[in-house]
């Protein structure tokens, strides 16, 4: 899933969300949402996916989502999530330099 910065009052996936909030949405996004995930041709397909769950395990474990890293992957792929050694890489260099998706 990406992550978006709301613009706009939205109504998205059963919650009403104000501006600010920052979301996780796997659906299409129009103007009311800007994208904080831009890709970079050449991103391995599936390293967003890596990305967002990575982060998901650092808020799970009551830290920022801003705050993952190489562990919370490691912690994901343990868990079964199926990738590769590139995928893997790309993952952990985005969490580790986010400018580098931007």
């Amino acid at each position: 899933m990406a992550r978006f910065k709301v613009l706009e009052t939205s109504y998205i996936d059963g919650r009403l969300v104000q501006p600010g909030e920052t979301i996780s949405y796997d659906g299409p996004h129009g103007p009311n949402l800007q994208p904080l995930d831009p890709v970079k041709p050449g991103l391995p397909k599936g390293a967003l996916d890596l990305i967002s769950l990575a982060r998901q395990r650092a808020a799970s474990r009551g830290d920022s989502p801003d705050n993952a890293g190489e562990s919370d992957i490691d912690s994901v792929i343990a868990d079964g999530f199926n990738t590769s050694d590139k995928m893997v890489e790309a993952a952990k260099k985005v969490l580790a330099s986010p400018s580098t998706i931007a």
